[in-house]
């Protein structure tokens, strides 16, 4: 009976670790990246919120404004699914293009650039050039490999982390690819994606000397409101000149 009650107490505990610690308590992950020619700027990447705003260790919003970013990149996913899917009762429901523009044009309001296969122009002269969702076959690139080559720093975005398919195929020239929508699988063990989305990494991966490509856990949950072995993320960029 005595070992019934404790193996009982270690589920029960496994249980709430999981479900406030691996689930509900955000992680801060932070990388440093070279700078070309003596840039230096802060990026904080969010991806896949699916309407989660407020953690046990804070509201989203008060962890970043902390670190007093230069720049805020969202990566897709926050509230709909793709921002062209909502759920009605247990089934999937796609927005009509009326609902997307409103989507759309409230985010606009509130100051956010929204890139549909797009770009801007950062206050340090680096590029930021946004696709639209691949998972729809809308990703186009309107920018030349000249534009592209003549920006001093180069962030791509993708909501699916199978853009890099195409930036491969077509060599084109970048410095960080920020994507999400994988959940970094969401459950993980021993490091490894259990379910789907087994053949993406998770984090950083250097492609060459040049060129960085990076996949955010993200901060929400789909199907199961659990991860283990994942726990939601916002990703630093520290984009500085290296020591020689």
């Amino acid at each position: 009976m005595i070992i019934i009650w404790i193996a009982a107490c270690i589920i029960l505990l496994l249980f709430v670790w999981i479900v406030l610690f691996e689930t509900n308590w955000v992680r801060l992950t932070s990388h440093t990246l070279p700078s070309p020619r003596g840039l230096n700027m802060t990026v904080v990447h969010l991806t896949d919120l699916h309407g989660r705003t407020r953690f046990i260790n804070s509201r989203i919003s008060q962890r970043v404004n902390r670190l007093h970013p230069d720049h805020i990149i969202i990566t897709g996913d926050l509230a709909g699914n793709y921002e062209r899917e909502t759920r009605s009762g247990i089934r999937k429901r796609r927005y009509t293009e009326q609902e997307y523009r409103d989507i759309i044009q409230s985010l606009q309001l509130m100051n956010v650039n929204v890139l549909t296969n797009s770009s801007y122009i950062t206050r340090q002269q680096g590029l930021v050039y946004g696709f639209d969702n691949s998972i729809y076959g809308n990703e186009r690139l309107t920018l030349s490999r000249a534009e592209l080559e003549r920006s001093d720093y180069t962030i791509m975005l993708a909501h699916s982390s199978g853009i890099i398919d195409l930036l491969q195929e077509s060599k084109l020239p970048f410095d960080l690819l920020l994507a999400g929508h994988t959940h970094g699988g969401q459950i993980r063990l021993w490091d490894r994606t259990i379910g789907a989305y087994k053949h993406f990494h998770s984090g950083l991966k250097a492609l060459d000397g040049r060129r960085h490509f990076y996949i955010n856990r993200g901060l929400g949950t789909v199907k199961i409101p659990v991860r283990l072995g994942c726990p939601p993320e916002i990703a630093v960029f520290r984009v500085e000149q290296q020591d020689a």
